[in-house]
C-alpha cells in the first residue's frame, strides 16, 4: 500500500469526527499494517485527546486509540493501544502496547513519519 494512502488511513482514524462516526474507514489499514499475519477488526476507542510523550517526537498535537481486534485463528479477543501524533502536516503512530501473542510488524510504514 502507498504511503500517502496509509497516510491517509492514519488521519482519518485520527480525525475526532471521523474516529467517533466512522472507525471503520481507517483502523482495519491500521491493524492490518500492524498485523499482517492477519487480525479480524472488532473496533476503535479514543483513550486519551492527548498523549504525554509527544514532545520528545516534537508532535503538535496527539491522541491515544485503542483497536480491539481477534485472532484470526482462535478468535482470541486482543488490544492493541497507539499514539497518533501529528507534526507539520505529518501523522504516525507510536505503538503502546498489543496484547497478542504475535509482535506487531516493526516495518509498518505508519511507525514512520507519513505526510
Amino acid at each position: 500500500m502507498k504511503i500517502a494512502v496509509l497516510a491517509l488511513a492514519l488521519a482519518t482514524l485520527s480525525s475526532n469526527a471521523l474516529a467517533d462516526d466512522h472507525p471503520l474507514l481507517a483502523a482495519p489499514t491500521v491493524l492490518q499494517c500492524l498485523h499482517p499475519e492477519g487480525a479480524r477488526y472488532l473496533r476503535v476507542q479514543r483513550l486519551a485527546d492527548a498523549w504525554d510523550g509527544a514532545a520528545q517526537y516534537g508532535a503538535d498535537s496527539s491522541e491515544v486509540d485503542r483497536i480491539y481486534y481477534s485472532g484470526i485463528i482462535t478468535y482470541h479477543p486482543y488490544a492493541l493501544d497507539a499514539a497518533v501524533i501529528w507534526r507539520k502536516g505529518m501523522v504516525r503512530l507510536v505503538l503502546l502496547g498489543d496484547t497478542a501473542p504475535l509482535p506487531p510488524n516493526t516495518n509498518c510504514s505508519l511507525l514512520n513519519w507519513n505526510g
